[in-house]
């Protein structure tokens, strides 16, 4: 009897080591799954932080784009605009030039208008009124 209680004690003595062993076992995998936990906590603030600033980044760069964008409109507005009155002053200087030819070839002089008065296309070949002696246009030939 004294023997199979002190190999009964033993075997309990045996299996109380043992599972004072697999508690330490689990202590340590408990230690490194916190400090895995802690570590991917850190990684996810650290992401949620560089989504942050690239959506920031991201931001500015919409508001980049859109003031390049007005800017580009606006540059094109202008040349459009520089084109048309490069087209206008073409087709004024074509004009000069077959009136010019018309007059040289006529023998007829040009009227100078006055400052603040204008001759339109229609009395190119008038004078003022006030050139002339009877208050009415005169021809210029």
């Amino acid at each position: 009897l004294a023997r199979r209680a002190a190999e009964a004690a033993r075997t309990t003595s045996d299996l109380i080591a043992g599972t004072v062993r697999s508690i330490d076992e689990g202590r340590g995998v408990v230690s490194d799954t916190s400090t895995a936990f802690t570590e991917v906590e850190q990684n996810i603030n650290r992401s949620a932080e560089l989504v942050t600033a690239i959506a920031a980044a991201s931001k500015e760069q919409a508001i980049g784009i859109e003031q390049i964008n007005k800017a580009v409109a606006e540059m094109d507005k202008a040349t459009q605009d520089f084109a048309a009155t490069a087209e206008e002053l073409s087709a004024s200087a074509g004009q000069f030039k077959v009136e010019a030819s018309s007059l040289s070839e006529t023998g007829e002089r040009p009227v100078r208008a006055r400052k603040g008065n204008t001759l339109g296309a229609s009395s190119r070949r008038y004078a003022l009124p006030s050139e002339s002696s009877s208050g009415s246009p005169a021809i210029c030939r």
